[in-house]
């Protein structure tokens, strides 16, 4: 078994962690673990961990916590692999297991957990298509300014609004950002997305819920003026200069089943 890793390297704690864990897959899988030549070099102190490339692993693995998770998405989404996260940070909604079932970890039991198909956001940008398992927001870049942005729902119009941004969620980002902004848990199958406001100046303006065979497209109602950025899954992509069409993604993430989660079960 191959299994390319993804490590969160923060902190010397991140580290150490990642270091234990891919030791742990070694023995109790008999597995060979790659990975990136810079995480090896972090990680291991040389680049002898970067033997191959994420197409040529079973699955792809992220040490570390959600974030990691989302980081590792988008190797597992180029090599068309499934992903399994372990949870070496704090609350892991997404990791399968946490680092202390590392040790325990079998071929067998590996290979017989449930798979849990994620939606995915697709969006052009930059030239390029974009793939999110989070989330796409736009956002006002300076404390205390605001921006004002409208949203259509396939052409038509479905919200105008001032504050601090909006969020588009899918049902596996509906429990990060969405949620800390009042927005809706959605379950991971549900086919919908979330439409967030983010202090919104008009109490009015509350989250909605969409069919995600939609698209919505966003832009900003004063290009000149506001300062509005596009972000996908955490990462600052640019300006929203232009209006931004956000939609399914055909593909989807092969996530390994994350273990249950007290209050959201």
């Amino acid at each position: 078994m191959k299994l390319f890793v993804c490590p969160n390297q923060s902190t010397p704690r991140q580290i150490d962690a990642a270091r234990r864990s891919i030791q742990a897959l070694e023995r109790g899988l008999k597995a060979q673990c790659a990975l990136a030549a810079d995480d090896s070099r972090v990680v291991f102190g040389d680049a002898a961990h970067a033997a191959f490339s994420p197409r040529e692993s079973d699955f792809i693995v992220s040490i570390g916590g959600d974030g990691a998770v989302l980081r590792a998405a988008q190797a597992a989404l180029a090599a068309d692999r499934p992903l399994l996260g372990i949870n070496g940070g704090r609350l892991g909604y997404l990791c399968a297991l946490d680092l202390a079932d590392v040790e325990t970890l079998s071929a067998e039991r590996l290979a017989r957990w449930p798979i849990s198909p994620r939606t995915l956001l697709a969006f052009e940008f930059g030239g390029r298509e974009r793939l999110a398992l989070n989330d796409v927001v736009i956002a006002k870049r300076s404390f205390g300014t605001t921006v004002e942005l409208t949203a259509e729902l396939t052409g038509a119009p479905a919200m105008k609004l001032r504050g601090d941004g909006v969020i588009i969620a899918t049902p596996t980002g509906s429990t990060a950002y969405n949620l800390s902004a009042g927005g809706p848990i959605l379950m991971p199958d549900a086919g919908c997305f979330a439409l967030t406001p983010i202090c919104a100046h008009a109490s009015q303006q509350r989250a909605r819920v969409f069919s995600d065979s939609a698209s919505v497209t966003l832009s900003a109602a004063r290009p000149d003026v506001d300062d509005a950025c596009v972000y996908a899954d955490g990462i600052a992509l640019g300006a929203l200069d232009q209006p931004l069409t956000v939609r399914r993604a055909e593909k989807t993430l092969r996530l390994l089943a994350p273990r249950p989660v007290a209050g959201l079960t």
